[in-house]
């Protein structure tokens, strides 16, 4: 669980103890259900994840590859920091050592 999920669960937990402190129960649909799906996808996208290498063409253009954010956005140059497409935050050091093909 990274600092952003552990803030999450944080704020979670603070919010129910209060409702329970002061209504006796805690009633937090509103909470999961609307406030935390933003933020838990803010939180998805802003951690780092490999990109896609794929391999595309045919006849004398068979074997181009290419790299593709998981979203399927095929136009990531190296380096780029996050995907054009969705703002996915994009990890080279983990897909370059797990495949040695670049």
């Amino acid at each position: 669980m990274n600092k952003y999920n552990e803030s999450i669960e944080f704020i979670r937990n603070r919010i129910y103890h209060l409702e329970t402190s002061f209504k006796g129960h805690a009633d937090l649909s509103y909470l999961d259900n609307v406030i935390l799906p933003p933020i838990r996808e803010l939180v998805e996208r802003a951690t780092p994840k490999e990109y896609v290498i794929k391999e595309i063409g045919k006849g004398r253009h068979k074997g181009l590859i290419f790299l593709s954010c998981k979203c399927g956005y095929g136009s990531i140059v190296e380096g780029d920091k996050h995907c054009g497409n969705c703002g996915q935050a994009l990890d080279w050091e983990a897909t370059l050592s797990n495949d040695k093909t670049l």
